[in-house]
């Protein structure tokens, strides 16, 4: 179960310009008393078993243009992956960290411009908590976890994606969280932050049926994402670091 946050913290210093998910959580833990609230668990739409391969996904993609509506399915994966049971305290730092963003993303008001950066045609019906449990969780069983590492694979490109996500919103004032696009937000840094951690990593083809989206708005996604961080994609040690403590921090306390 996920604890919740303090709604008396204003998120938005207007409804064209969000808090970043970073100082968010700083507020929280600079407020003495934090109201803690149960969160609904939304279940995944059913799952189907499939046989997934490049030209199978490929050849039901729609064009760069159409946006798809979410699908959920159980990716197949290689045999020979080892399975990671993730720790107590990596469960609560990524339910932190999804309750931090859709907080962030419930006080901005709904977009009109359904072509705006990130917009779906629909707001996904899956609880963000759930869809980035979803991502850490194939991410962690795709690649091998390595006994020297201190947090999983998955959990470390949550916390980058934060980073970037960070970095996104102080480079652009006008640019919003909300729940039209936090979803795919979330997918789009995952998927770098991944590339930036890793030397083997998820196909794209792949990764589109674990986000859920076709492999052609998720190849869009990408390059529209590093176009709007500048490409900024170094995060040092100390970053990190300092970034993860944030979070955390408040998920032991709350």
């Amino acid at each position: 179960m996920c604890n919740g946050t303090n709604k008396n913290v204003s998120l938005c210093r207007h409804p064209g310009e969000s808090t970043s998910p970073i100082e968010w959580n700083k507020q929280l833990l600079n407020t003495q008393e934090n109201e803690v609230r149960k969160v609904p668990v939304v279940e995944e739409p059913q799952r189907q078993k499939i046989n997934f391969s490049e030209s199978s996904s490929s050849s039901s993609l729609e064009s760069l243009e159409t946006k798809t509506e979410y699908s959920y399915e159980e990716v197949p994966l290689r045999t020979t992956v080892r399975k990671r049971k993730l720790p107590v305290n990596e469960e609560k730092l990524i339910c932190r960290l999804g309750e931090s963003l859709s907080a962030i993303a419930s006080r901005v008001p709904k977009q009109k411009d359904a072509n705006a950066p990130f917009v779906g045609r629909s707001v996904p019906k899956i609880q963000l908590v759930d869809y980035l449990q979803r991502m850490v969780r194939y991410l962690n069983e795709w690649q091998s976890p390595k006994e020297s590492e201190l947090l999983s694979v998955g959990t470390r490109a949550m916390v980058i994606s934060m980073i970037y996500i960070d970095r996104i919103c102080g480079k652009h004032t006008e640019f919003a969280l909300s729940i039209d696009n936090i979803h795919r937000i979330c997918m789009s840094a995952m998927l770098v932050a991944t590339k930036f951690l890793e030397d083997e990593v998820f196909p794209n083809c792949f990764w589109s049926r674990v986000a859920g989206v076709s492999l052609a708005e998720l190849n869009n996604l990408e390059k529209t994402f590093c176009h709007r961080i500048d490409f900024d994609l170094w995060v040092t040690d100390e970053e990190f670091n300092k970034t993860f403590s944030i979070f955390s921090r408040y998920a032991v306390e709350a």
